[in-house]
């Protein structure tokens, strides 16, 4: 096993998805009875197994060993995969959305994997994606400040491999051959601000999340 495998299988029995970004990822998942749907990273299987309850047919493939074994008791299958040294082992035009929900900063070649999703995704099928904004504004601050310090989790977290801002996340879906349909960012501070962090997700959203749709076959 490799010492990366080793690390996700000790972080997994932890991992628990932050409601606040359970609840962006399900306002944006389109009516899902009867589609299939797989969950990239899907750890245990809880965002899976609620989309499941919905009627989906959810496949989950995740690194950990760990994370798999309980997946299996909720998901249709599960499985180990390390994304950085295998393919999706899914045939072409498979799936109607794909989730992949703080994935690729852990990714050595992200646009490769988005390519990879493009091709098992049928055609007009959702890609459902979210990772940390890198250019947040208190993230700027720090910067300013010559702080910028690993963490155990979080934007930071010492396992990110690439940071992402909006632009250049725009620009991989686009490079990968998807179009942005919706955005459902997660935003800090009072509501009243809202309209106008919308206006700048690139400053003022912390994680971004992102429906894309497949527009090439």
């Amino acid at each position: 096993m490799s010492s990366l495998k080793r690390y996700y299988d000790k972080k997994s029995i932890s991992y628990n998805i932050k409601k606040k970004r359970l609840n962006k990822i399900l306002e944006l998942a389109f009516p899902v009875k009867g589609k299939l749907v797989l969950d990239i990273g899907c750890s245990t299987g809880y965002l899976g197994s609620i989309l499941q309850k919905k009627g989906a047919k959810v496949f989950g493939i995740d690194i950990s060993k760990n994370a798999v074994k309980e997946a299996r008791k909720q998901l249709f299958s599960a499985q180990e995969l390390d994304l950085n040294e295998q393919k999706l082992p899914f045939k072409k035009n498979y799936f109607d959305l794909i989730i992949a929900s703080e994935i690729i900063e852990h990714l050595f070649e992200p646009e490769k994997i988005l390519k990879e999703i493009h091709r098992i995704l049928k055609i007009n099928g959702y890609l459902l994606i979210t990772t940390p904004n890198f250019l947040y504004w208190g993230h700027r601050i720090q910067f300013l400040k010559g702080e910028f310090e690993y963490q155990e989790e979080g934007p930071f977290d010492r396992s990110h491999i690439h940071f992402f801002t909006y632009l250049s996340l725009f620009n991989h879906l686009i490079n990968s051959e998807f179009i942005i349909e919706a955005e459902n960012h997660l935003y800090p501070g009072a509501k009243i601000f809202n309209i106008i962090k919308k206006l700048f997700p690139s400053l003022f959203a912390y994680q971004f999340v992102i429906l894309a749709k497949k527009y090439r076959i």
